[in-house]
C-alpha cells in the first residue's frame, strides 16, 4: 500500500452511489417518523436550545495562519444550536452525544454551497473527538443494517470489520452534566487554505464542575442551559489542530483522533439571554446547517464530509418542504438582538 500524503483525499470505491443509497434511506425514514407538516430533522433532532452569540476572530494570529475566515480580526454575529445527537428524541437522563451547529451571519466571499440566500459560514461540532462510522461505505451498512430489521442489523454487527462501531457505541456515550461544560470538536477535517488540513475544536473557558441531578428530568439539559444563560453568558477558545502525520492523522477515517496540538484562533461568546420562547422555536427550527457553507479556503475534507454535502442538502431541503411553517428566509440578521 502506497504511503499516504498530508493533505491529500481519497476517493472511496462507490462513494458516491453509497451516497446516494443513504440520502434514499434516510429520506425514507423521515417520511416514515414524522408527521408530513411537521418534520424534524433525522440526525439531532432533539433540541435543548438555539442561542445567539458572537464569534470573534482574534487579532494576534499568526501570519500564516491568517486564511479566509480568519484572514483578518473581525466579529460575527452568531446563532449556536445546541442538540442530542441521536436520531431520535430521548430522555436527557440517557448517555449519548451531545452536538452543536454553529452557523456565522453576512460572512463576505463566495461559498461553497449556498442555501436560501445564505450567507454564513457553518460549523457542526460533536462532543466527542471522533465519530463512527469511519468511512462512507461503513456509514452505509450501519444505516441500512439500523433501518433494515433485527436479522440484517445483527448480521452487520456481528462482522469483526465492523466491532470498532459496537465499542465506540458503547464506551463514547457520556452523561451530560452541563451541556455548556463540555468541549465540542468537528471530528472531521477541513483545509486551511494552502497551509493544510485542520480539525476544529471550541473548549469552554471555565472548568466544568456541575455533577449530575439526583433526579434528572426528561429536559433537564435544556433546563439548565436555560437557567445559566438567563444569568450568565458564556465563552469559549476556538482553536484548530493540523495533520501532521498522514498515517496516524488519516484524511479518510473519522474514527481516529489526531493527536497534534490545537492553537487558538477565536473565540465564542454566548449571551446572557432568555432560551425556549415558543414565539421564535419554528424560526429556530428553518435555520440549516452545512458545512458546506463554507468558504472555500475552508472546504471540507475526506469521504464522510463529502457524502455530508449531498446527504445534508437534500435531507434539508425535504424537511422545509414538507413543513408548512417554512416561510422566512433561512437566516435573518434582524433576529440577532443581544438580550
Amino acid at each position: 500500500m502506497p504511503k499516504l500524503e498530508l493533505n491529500k483525499e481519497y476517493l472511496e470505491k462507490d462513494e458516491a452511489k453509497n451516497t446516494e443509497l443513504i440520502t434514499q434511506i434516510l429520506i425514507e425514514q423521515e417520511k416514515k417518523k414524522y408527521d408530513p407538516d411537521k418534520v424534524l430533522r433525522i440526525f439531532h433532532p432533539q433540541t435543548h436550545g438555539t442561542v445567539k452569540g458572537e464569534f470573534y476572530v482574534h487579532d494576534d494570529i499568526p501570519e500564516h495562519l491568517k486564511v479566509g475566515l480568519f484572514k483578518k480580526a473581525g466579529t460575527y454575529q452568531a446563532y449556536m444550536r445546541f442538540s442530542n445527537g441521536n436520531d431520535r428524541l430521548q430522555s436527557d437522563a440517557k448517555k449519548g452525544f451531545r452536538g452543536i451547529a454553529i452557523k456565522l451571519l453576512n460572512v463576505p466571499g463566495e461559498k461553497l454551497m449556498v442555501t436560501k440566500g445564505d450567507q454564513a459560514q457553518d460549523f457542526l461540532l460533536f462532543s466527542t473527538p471522533t465519530i463512527t462510522p469511519k468511512n462512507v461505505e461503513d456509514n452505509l451498512g450501519g444505516i441500512s443494517s439500523v433501518y433494515g430489521g433485527k436479522l440484517k442489523l445483527m448480521g452487520f454487527l456481528m462482522n469483526p470489520k465492523h466491532w470498532y462501531i459496537v465499542k465506540n457505541s458503547i464506551l463514547k456515550p457520556t452523561h451530560c452534566p452541563n451541556i455548556l461544560e463540555i468541549p465540542f470538536y468537528s471530528t472531521t477535517p477541513y483545509q486551511y487554505g494552502t497551509v493544510g488540513t485542520v480539525k476544529y475544536a471550541m473548549v469552554p473557558r471555565e472548568p466544568a464542575v456541575c455533577k449530575m441531578p439526583a433526579k434528572p428530568s426528561e429536559t433537564f439539559i435544556r433546563e439548565r442551559l436555560a437557567e445559566d444563560l438567563k444569568v450568565k453568558e458564556v465563552w469559549y477558545d476556538f482553536k484548530i489542530q493540523f495533520q501532521t502525520d498522514a498515517d496516524k492523522m488519516p484524511m479518510e477515517d473519522t474514527s481516529v483522533e489526531w493527536k497534534s496540538p490545537f492553537t487558538t484562533i477565536g473565540s465564542v461568546r454566548i449571551f446572557q439571554q432568555s432560551v425556549g420562547d415558543p414565539a421564535t422555536f419554528t424560526f429556530e427550527e428553518q435555520l440549516v446547517y452545512n458545512i458546506w457553507h463554507s468558504l472555500p479556503e475552508h472546504k471540507p475534507m475526506g469521504g464522510v464530509n463529502r457524502s455530508r454535502k449531498a446527504v445534508y442538502d437534500q435531507l434539508a431541503k425535504y424537511r422545509l418542504e414538507r413543513d408548512r411553517a417554512a416561510t422566512q428566509a433561512n437566516t435573518d440578521a434582524k433576529y440577532i438582538k443581544k438580550k
